[in-house]
């Protein structure tokens, strides 16, 4: 459930003037009736839903954001989430204080953002879920290169950021896998978390780990 924020309450209570603006990245329209953003106090405040719905597009657009965040590379708005009155609906139910929008635990792979493929999950199982982003190397996930031979090792870190040593490997495939048998484990503490949220989450974390696994190439004869 939303939880009440003085900020939000007062902005909604804001007849809204400019209603004509820019679209955000060209595509995202603005058509709400009350003020999404103002200044409160002297300083400037956005509504959470308008901060959540902007910051999509953000992730989606901006190519200096993808750079950095190459993960978001390909990913959309769905034509539903266009307008912000659409999103903020479905956001006034499933919003929860300090929780993360997700896109694709539910469905793994998923680049669309959309009220079919999202759901806010709290940031310890956002962190736990999110691939290892942004390497230069094309090792498998979990497998890192020893720099003091030509061995690989693999790590894991649990829900609250401590990393695990998981041991040396003969090969990054080797390594790779005893990732994610790792990761398929560790999920089992966030059952009941995600049996809370939806009763279909928790396989869908199980289904986004397996579709991190890497097959094995066999060896040309």
């Amino acid at each position: 459930m939303k939880q009440s924020n003085q900020a939000d309450l007062i902005l909604e209570s804001m007849p809204r003037k400019a209603i004509k603006t820019r679209p955000i990245y060209g595509i995202g329209i603005n058509d709400s009736v009350f003020c999404t953003a103002a200044r409160l106090g002297g300083i400037g405040v956005n509504h959470r839903a308008y901060a959540a719905w902007k910051g999509m597009f953000k992730r989606c657009y901006c190519q200096t954001y993808q750079i950095e965040m190459r993960t978001y590379e390909g990913c959309s708005v769905g034509n539903g989430w266009h307008r912000f009155t659409d999103f903020f609906e479905w956001w006034k139910v499933n919003f929860v204080e300090g929780w993360h929008l997700d896109k694709d635990i539910l469905v793994p792979g998923n680049k669309v953002y959309s009220k079919e493929t999202c759901v806010y999950i709290p940031p310890e199982l956002n962190f736990f879920v999110s691939m290892s982003v942004n390497r230069d190397d094309s090792h498998p996930i979990g497998a890192y290169r020893c720099s003091d031979s030509d061995k690989y090792f693999s790590k894991i870190r649990d829900r609250s950021g401590k990393s695990h040593h998981l041991g040396t490997f003969a090969d990054a495939q080797d390594a790779h896998e005893a990732w994610i048998e790792a990761k398929l484990q560790a999920a089992n503490s966030f059952k009941t978390v995600c049996n809370s949220i939806r009763p279909d989450l928790f396989k869908s974390l199980i289904a986004k780990i397996e579709s991190m696994r890497s097959v094995r190439l066999s060896s040309a004869a």
